[in-house]
């Protein structure tokens, strides 16, 4: 009864997606729903002709994620290092 609307949603999800990322102006971070959708698509049809375009759009935006996961942590890092390394400034008693 569902196969045909998630087959219109599949045939239609990077068009819909593309035209709301254009008009927001910044990427739309759909992973986990979109990886969901597909083993929805695959169990009824498991080889969709739109799946490894969809599948290509997670793989995309886990790659997008661990990257700027990994930019985070060498930031925080990075700011601990300095915080280690900052002289501290003597209280009011003269020590730091």
């Amino acid at each position: 009864m569902t196969s045909w609307h998630i087959s219109e949603w599949a045939h239609r999800w990077l068009e819909i997606r593309t035209q709301l990322e254009a008009d927001r102006g910044e990427s739309i971070d759909d992973e986990h729903s979109l990886d969901t959708f597909n083993q929805l698509l695959a169990s009824i049809h498991p080889k969709h002709w739109r799946l490894p375009s969809l599948e290509a759009v997670v793989n995309a935006q886990r790659l997008q994620r661990e990257e700027r996961e990994q930019r985070e942590r060498r930031e925080w890092e990075g700011q601990l290092r300095r915080q280690a390394t900052t002289t501290l400034l003597p209280n009011r008693t003269g020590t730091p």
